[in-house]
């Protein structure tokens, strides 16, 4: 019975992966698609990915320094270049127009099979957590994002059912394998979009301190919950010092940006604004 369930697992993932490949097979058959768009993809990325894999190719090193921009500027301390991301390892194997495909590929794919296991998780039977991870992955958000090539902020969002995921075997088992993996799954929303970093830690910091003192039984004892909170916020430091690579120059570059000098009036956003900025918090 138990090989027969795990058989019928292994059947519903491969079929949400067979699922996001059907979805994207014409980027794959026709780059161009995705490439010559006239979007954030098109204008922003391609460009930066383009500089990244020429830099390791002739150069032989990775690019901390971009001299044809404007006057020159720090790449590795430009949030957008996403630079040590891992996964852009592959631009030294695959050209662009296989690249960028493989990079909404794989996303996609970890998006599903992560709210899966995560719907599992809270005792959703394996047909509904089906329907969750297809629902997540083709969100209405994640399909106008790709639309307008918002190719890293899909990324981001692919990591937080990990990361959920992680927080919530962390807090039942408190295992080391998974606090390490919600360490890196936070690193690399970070690296690749500060905003959804930002929703993801306010949204994990609610869920944990409703899981540890409303979730849990009344007599499991507060040392108990209080070491359990102790991993969490731990693990927020942990994955700080993975991020320090880029997340250092930034800081140190960020005063330079124009972006630092906007104020309140310039977005829309007065504090003032209770209204205003509960919403912005609440439905970003």
């Amino acid at each position: 019975m138990a090989k027969e369930k795990s058989i019928e697992i292994k059947k519903l993932l491969l079929l949400l992966i067979l699922i996001c490949f059907i979805y994207l097979f014409p980027f794959f058959i026709k780059p161009k698609i995705l490439l010559q768009k006239d979007n954030d993809l098109g204008r922003n990325y391609v460009p930066i990915f383009n500089f990244i894999s020429s830099s390791i190719r002739e150069n032989h090193s990775l690019p901390l320094w971009r001299s044809e921009q404007m006057i020159g500027e720090s790449f590795i301390a430009n949030p957008v270049s996403t630079l040590t991301y891992p996964f852009n390892i592959l631009l030294i194997v695959f050209p662009l127009s296989i690249f960028i495909p493989i990079y909404y590929l794989f996303h996609l794919v970890l998006a599903a099979i992560s709210t899966y296991f995560l719907a599992r998780t809270f005792s959703i039977s394996k047909y509904s957590a089906f329907a969750s991870a297809v629902f997540y992955a083709f969100s209405i958000k994640s399909l106008m994002h790709l639309s307008a090539g918002h190719i890293t902020m899909i990324a981001a969002v692919s990591y937080f059912p990990l990361a959920f995921l992680a927080t919530q075997k962390s807090l039942i088992g408190g295992k080391i394998g998974w606090v390490l993996l919600l360490a890196i799954s936070l690193s690399f929303i970070l690296n690749l979009y500060a905003t959804v970093f930002y929703y993801a830690i306010l949204f994990l910091v609610i869920y944990v301190f409703y899981y540890l003192f409303f979730k849990l039984p009344f007599k499991v004892n507060l040392s108990r919950k209080i070491k359990l909170l102790g991993i969490f916020l731990s693990t927020i430091l942990l994955c700080l010092c993975f991020s320090a690579i880029f997340l250092l120059p930034q800081l140190e570059f960020g005063s330079l940006s124009s972006r630092s000098q906007l104020t309140l009036n310039d977005v829309a956003l007065p504090l003032w604004n209770l209204k205003k900025l509960i919403l912005s918090l609440s439905m970003p």
